[in-house]
């Protein structure tokens, strides 16, 4: 990434934290579309998920999977960014699943437990 694409970075950032008030997180996202013969990148930011976004998505994801997961990243997308998710979402339908993925382990969905007997 060039020096001028890192300092807007930077400054988009700092205006969606300054606007936003809380911890966001920027999602790259590379896409390998075998149609078209490309790899198409994306960037996303979020808001760090809440405990009642988590609530929501267990209570829809044993009814409708994708649809709990498409909730569940729209309610997350910063403003900035949901017109740009939307377009991904319509040309890669399971990309709230790959995101929903990346945004749980920001809430300990990635972590790893082990259990002993004892």
């Amino acid at each position: 990434m060039a020096d001028n694409e890192k300092s807007q970075e930077k400054t988009l950032l700092e205006q969606l934290k300054e606007k936003y008030q809380e911890n966001l997180y920027r999602v790259p996202v590379e896409i390998d579309d075998a149609i078209e013969d490309k790899i198409t990148k994306h960037e996303f930011y979020f808001k760090e998920p809440k405990p009642k976004h988590i609530d929501r998505l267990m209570q829809e994801v044993s009814n409708k999977p994708s649809r709990a997961m498409r909730n569940y990243v729209f309610s997350l997308v910063v403003d900035e960014s949901r017109e740009k998710l939307e377009q991904a979402v319509e040309k890669y339908p399971m990309l709230p699943m790959q995101i929903t993925d990346k945004l749980n382990s920001l809430a300990g969905g990635g972590a790893f437990a082990d259990i002993k007997k004892l």
